[in-house]
């Protein structure tokens, strides 16, 4: 019987798999964390299935399902280590937590170096820098040099990982989660704001981010190191606003880091038709915001015109799941931070193929309508009205169906991104109108950190073939020397295959070959019955190969005015080799006679063992023949209750 999971490190506590397992139907408590998130293996400089920093896995012991759920957080970093994302003070300097990324904070400067080659960077590449904030003109000082170290005032899930400065009329915030660093300037100030970063050093950072709390696309401007936003005419609705730096690490080499974003275009006061803004190239994007965007905003004062639009992107890790895994089921997953309809419209979403310009960041280019599919993955879409929003809130989940099961790649990236079915995708305007009324919907991006990322969750049975192969070959020569020397040489040659597929069936062939070579004028009688048994049970959860050698040689000699001499040479290899979890027997009995005549008029016997038991041959009467009867076969499958076919059929492990 099986019993639920009772080791406190084993039990599944992942909310959002929580989430997914119920709507699928199974009980959590029989569900095994098995593997956390790791660096993969190498061996012989290919990496091993089975690890990644992005991805962890689980196992449903009542069905043997295995379940591989994936994220766009790297958890581990290069060194191998798990990611404590926090800050420690360490005699006035604020040093972060192991990350993919070392971090020391000494009163408003800021040291930031990465720790491992990867794309745009490379290992002890670094950055300095200590910002000046100017308004208007003039420049701001914070109340005091060192930081405030307070919990995460977006995400409940992090504790001691954000520092603080006051500046009056601004807050100045480092963030940091696994694999990213953020620098936010939150403001409600209306005036020109202006972040300078003096910097010295070789690690890029990225200058331009902004948003404003009304969802208007900003007016930022970078020019060097200097950030530069007038927010004197903003209006009320557009505050707080916020401007920004960051920078993104992966723990791996030569190999994108997997990302999601979104991209949009906005082009105010242009009157665009429906067509012209589906169809328009992007200019703003980010993979950095704390939300994945995905909607439409009409005009402010022509009817029946529009201003922007907003597409997403979510890229996944899927490289370790194993090259025979069985596929059954798939979903993505992520949590609602908002849904507004303003104009009456039904905007239904559901999920498609994605197509970023790069894996690791979004671009202004990933807008354009060649970046995304127009084949639904989910038979279920979800209307606007039932999305679920929160903090997190219930998950949101889309069940692929089998054209979005075999977009899953099991040696690289998935890309997947929630579009707009009724009019993004069916390229039909919104019936309803009304001056800057917008419907779209915002899901938790991977920046929003743990608790709150996106997920993909994969499903799936291990595939596979077992082959054994038993070969036997008995080759007694037989010599006797009474004035007529003879030779009789009889070869047999058996081979067993099982092939197995499911759980069920297995198929068993069997060739058999017998000769036999009489010199001088005679011919002998031989009745030889061989019997073999094959038992084999197993109930492994590892990959192993044993090999089984049996070997016999008999030798008899007879003294009767003549003298003769019978040897016999039994040979028996058998290889499995297997990587499954299988509990099973099988008996397999063969079961050999041979007959030979010879002419002459003496008795002998000759005792042959075969290791199972002893045969007694007898040779009398006289007759001149050789005959051959057939094989009789007898398979026993334990545990299965089925009939043995010699139809064999690839099945899976239900582990």
């Amino acid at each position: 019987m099986v019993e639920k999971v009772t080791d406190p490190l084993k039990v599944t506590t992942d909310p959002a798999l929580l989430g997914v397992l119920s709507k699928q139907g199974v009980d959590p408590a029989f569900v095994e964390f098995v593997q956390d998130y790791a660096m993969p293996d190498y061996i012989g400089g290919k990496k091993q299935k089975g690890k990644s920093p992005y991805t962890k896995f689980y196992k449903d012991l009542k069905s043997g399902k295995n379940i591989m759920v994936s994220s766009a957080l790297p958890m581990v970093n290069a060194r191998g280590k798990k990611c404590k994302v926090g800050f420690i003070d360490k005699g006035g300097t604020y040093v972060a937590g192991e990350n993919q990324f070392e971090l020391e904070v000494t009163d408003r400067t800021v040291l930031l170096r990465c720790i491992n080659d990867q794309i745009g960077k490379k290992e002890g590449d670094y950055i300095e820098y200590s910002p000046r904030f100017i308004l208007d003109g003039v420049e701001v000082h914070p109340t005091k040099d060192k930081a405030d170290n307070i919990d995460d005032p977006t995400n409940q899930f992090y504790s001691k990982n954000c520092l603080v400065w006051d500046y009056g009329k601004c807050i100045r915030r480092i963030r940091i989660i696994e694999g990213a660093y953020y620098e936010r300037w939150i403001t409600n100030y209306r005036g020109i704001h202006e972040i300078i970063h003096t910097a010295t050093g070789n690690l890029p950072l990225h200058l331009g981010y902004y948003l404003r709390a009304d969802e208007t696309i900003a007016d930022l401007q970078v020019d060097g190191n200097t950030e530069i936003l007038d927010t004197t005419n903003y209006p009320d609705s557009a505050f707080p606003v916020e401007i920004g730096t960051e920078s993104t690490f992966n723990p791996a080499a030569g190999a994108n880091s997997p990302v999601d974003g979104h991209a949009s275009h906005d082009d105010a006061g242009a009157d665009m038709t429906w067509a012209t803004l589906m169809g328009a190239a992007g200019d703003g994007s980010s993979s950095t915001n704390t939300s994945l965007y995905e909607g439409y905003r009409a005009d402010n004062d022509t009817s029946g015109r529009w201003q922007n639009a907003w597409r997403n992107h979510a890229v996944f890790d899927t490289s370790p799941l194993p090259d025979n895994a069985e596929i059954t089921i798939v979903a993505y997953a992520a949590y609602g931070t908002s849904a507004t309809e303003q104009g009456g419209n039904s905007p239904t979403f559901n999920i498609y193929n994605s197509m970023p310009t790069n894996d690791n960041a979004i671009v202004n280019a990933d807008y354009a309508s060649a970046h995304f599919g127009a084949t639904p993955y989910c038979d279920t879409p979800i209307a606007i009205g039932n999305i679920n929003v929160g903090t997190p809130g219930t998950i949101n989940t889309w069940t692929f169906n089998a054209t979005g099961r075999a977009t899953i790649d099991k040696t690289g990236l998935s890309r997947y991104s929630f579009r707009e079915v009724n009019y993004v995708v069916g390229a039909s305007a919104p019936p309803n109108w009304g001056a800057n009324e917008y419907g779209f919907i915002k899901l938790w991006s991977a920046d929003q950190g743990a608790g709150y990322k996106p997920k993909l969750f994969v499903t799936y049975y291990i595939e596979y073939t077992v082959s054994s192969s038993v070969s036997l070959g008995l080759s007694p020569t037989v010599s006797r020397l009474a004035n007529f020397p003879r030779t009789s040489t009889p070869t047999l040659g058996f081979s067993t295959t099982v092939s197995r597929s499911l759980v069920v069936a297995r198929s068993v062939s069997n060739t058999l070959g017998l000769t036999a070579s009489v010199v001088r004028d005679f011919a002998k009688v031989a009745s030889t019955p061989l019997g073999l048994t094959v038992s084999a049970s197993r109930a492994l959860e590892i990959s192993r190969a044993s090999s089984v050698t049996f070997g016999l040689a008999t030798a008899a000699t007879r003294f009767a005015n003549l003298s003769r001499t019978v040897s016999t040479t039994l040979g028996l290899t058998t290889t499995v080799s297997r990587a499954i979890v299988i509990a099973r027997s099988s008996v397999a009995t063969l079961g050999l006679e041979t007959v030979a005549t010879r002419l002459t008029s003496f008795l002998r016997t000759a005792g042959v063992t075969l290791g199972l038991y002893t045969l007694a041959v007898t040779l009398e009467k006289i007759k001149r023949r050789i005959s051959k009867v057939g094989t009789n076969q007898t398979i026993g499958d334990v545990g299965t209750n089925r009939n043995v076919t010699t139809e064999g059929f690839k099945s899976r492990d239900l582990r």
